[in-house]
């Protein structure tokens, strides 16, 4: 029996779009799932002085019209309300689902909630009082921890109006509310939740850097200046400024206006941050954006004239533009998603796509490989969820998108081939262990989980990408052929490691963002490819590495090792820059360039060379 779960379809304007909590984080569903119709019986005629949500289109006509009292969600009606403030009733019909972004309940506003209430990847704010909200028996509000922002987060909190007040308070454990401008003087660390008020402003000098460490953050007012942020969530109403802003663990979501500036430093995301942006995400001219985690557009995103981005994954639900002078991207990123881009200026980028699926009635849970193969067959069927075990023996080709959760595993040599869709790996238990891999202008993107390609066939053409965050990737004894613009970008968390495996790349892209260590791998690269290498540590036992003259390697802020009678040779672009801490190493090993090399950092040599007959640029330090 097919188990069918009907969800909806945002409208283009939709500010916010759906999302699903899977695994402890947040992932956007984008626009693939279809909006239910109401049912003949929610259409029964209403009071007056009442209004009925009927889609995406008319939510803010019912907040605006004077002669509306109470807006109500009928049963059957699934809706996404993005940024709000709420003066009126709301009913959520049983059987109704109205998904909120940032909604403000004033003192005349109130919600009774008989269906469903989603603020899962939002913010529930009680202006009004925890009265002014109410859930029936059959009502129920999906959350997470920092869902509701209320008397209870900051009933304890210690107001402040100086730089004084707010250095004692941040000692005393209790949350904190910044009452007045505060210009801090020195750097500081808070480790409280803390709430910058409307209409007042919190900015660090030059010298000074404020820290939030483990803590919520709501932000109604305006913060300016260099900021470190390591906690659970970050909310921004109101507007920030940063010269220098580090997300290193959790998330950002914005509903307001960051603008990343120029400065000493850059606007970072590193490996385990989120931003999740539904407002205005502007990097001015001259600023940097360094993303190393997951950005998720749902508002607009703008790199100005002469600023920068490099990026790593950028998932587009709305808009998104770079200009005329701007740069992406140093790091080959992927940039994917429905919304619209508009790239101007240089870039560097290894996959740039609109996916443009079909909109059908329904997207299926699927627990075995007869359901997935009817999934794809089935018209109504939009995407597909794999939340148990399946186990494949035959061949299959994927179509429509699949989020897993759980394990895919294949028992013979048949081939998995997806085509003109993607794959996402949502938590840790999901993985897929395959032995014939074909991809075909399609994306596999592990946020957690497992991709195993051991002893495999793997196929990738026409701008396909394998991309990794948190998981793990392994591709021991494999063959991979890359081709017509396709990239692998492997994890920048945890390190990869690989044994006897050999790659082929046409005209394409391998990025290696944290440490590796790959023993008798050959790596061809010919025809305009580009290798790419970022990682910490980067080890390489016995392999050889041939770079055509049409194509460029780079190796830049690691230390490279080539051991064991390892082949690394230069047709056309090799440069190998870094820190002063950075080393090269070359035991029993040799470097030979026949193009041009560049290479700025220390190379030490045991029974290892460097041959050069090429051009050679070099502030070599030899030992």
């Amino acid at each position: 029996m097919e188990k069918k779960v009907q969800k909806k379809k945002l409208g283009i304007g939709a500010v916010l779009c759906a999302v699903v909590l899977i695994g402890g984080g947040i992932f956007a569903l984008d626009r693939i799932l279809p909006q239910v119709k109401p049912s003949q019986d929610a259409m029964e005629a209403l009071p007056a002085g009442y209004g009925r949500i009927t889609g995406q289109d008319n939510i803010e006509e019912l907040l605006a019209q004077s002669d509306i009292h109470t807006i109500v969600v009928p049963r059957d009606v699934y809706v996404v309300l993005g940024s709000c403030y709420l003066q009126k009733e709301l009913i959520i019909e049983q059987g109704g689902v109205l998904e909120a972004g940032y909604l403000e309940i004033g003192e005349n506003g109130r919600v009774n909630v008989e269906g469903t209430l989603d603020i899962r990847n939002g913010i529930l704010d009680l202006k009004g009082g925890k009265e002014n909200i109410s859930v029936s028996e059959t009502g129920k509000i999906l959350e997470n921890d920092d869902s509701r922002i209320d008397d209870e987060l900051f009933e304890s909190a210690v107001g402040v109006q100086t730089e004084a007040e707010l250095i004692k308070a941040a000692k005393s454990g209790l949350p904190i509310r910044i009452e007045n401008d505060i210009v801090l003087t020195d750097s500081i660390e808070i480790k409280t939740p803390l709430c910058i008020g409307a209409g007042v402003s919190l900015c660090t000098q030059n010298t000074g850097t404020l820290c939030f460490d483990g803590e919520t953050v709501v932000n109604y007012g305006e913060i300016t200046g260099n900021f470190h942020y390591r906690g659970s969530a970050l909310f921004n109403i109101g507007t920030v400024n940063a010269s220098d802003f580090l997300l290193r663990e959790g998330c950002i979501l914005n509903y307001g206006q960051i603008n990343a500036k120029e400065g000493d430093g850059a606007f970072s995301v590193e490996n385990g941050g989120n931003l999740y942006n539904y407002g205005t995400f502007t990097a001015q001219e001259n600023a940097l954006v360094i993303n190393d985690g997951w950005i998720e557009n749902a508002g607009e995103f703008v790199v100005e004239n002469d600023a920068r981005m490099d990026n790593n994954i950028f998932y587009n639900r709305n808009y998104f533009e770079s200009g005329f002078s701007s740069t992406l991207d140093e790091k080959s990123g992927i940039y994917f998603g429905k919304g619209e881009f508009r790239m101007n200026g240089i870039t560097n980028i290894a996959v740039w796509k609109t996916l443009d699926w079909r909109e059908t009635d329904q997207y299926q849970n699927v627990t075995s490989e007869e359901e997935l193969a009817a999934a794809m067959d089935d018209a109504e069927v939009m995407a597909i969820y794999v939340e148990t075990p399946i186990t494949i023996q035959n061949d299959i080709t994927i179509t429509k998108p699949v989020f897993v959760s759980a394990p895919i595993r294949c028992k013979t040599d048949n081939c998995v081939e997806l085509k003109n869709t993607y794959m996402i790996l949502l938590c840790d238990k999901a993985s897929v262990d395959t032995r014939n891999l074909v991809m075909d202008n399609s994306l596999i993107v592990e946020r957690e989980g497992q991709l195993e390609l051991v002893r495999a066939k793997i196929t990738m053409k026409d701008g396909s990408a394998i991309a990794a965050l948190d998981g793990k990737m392994t591709f021991s004894e494999s063959n991979i052929s890359m081709e017509e613009k396709s990239v692998i970008s492997l994890p920048v968390k945890n390190e990869t490691t690989a044994d006897e495996w050999s790659i082929c790349m046409d005209e394409s892209r391998f990025v290696c963002s944290n440490s590796i260590a790959f023993q008798g791998a050959k790596i061809q690269a010919e025809n305009k490819s580009y290798l790419q290498i970022f990682g910490q540590k980067s080890h390489l036992d016995a392999c050889e590495v041939t770079i055509d003259s049409t194509t460029e390697c780079q190796a830049r802020y690691t230390d490279l090792t080539l051991e064991n009678q390892c082949l690394l040779q230069n047709n056309g672009i090799l440069e190998i820059d870094g820190l002063p801490e950075n080393k090269v190493r070359l035991e029993n090993s040799v470097i030979h360039n026949l193009g041009h090399m560049t290479l700025n950092i220390d190379l030490k040599k045991t029974d290892g060379s460097l041959v050069n007959d090429g051009d050679l640029e070099t502030i070599l330090l030899e030992r």
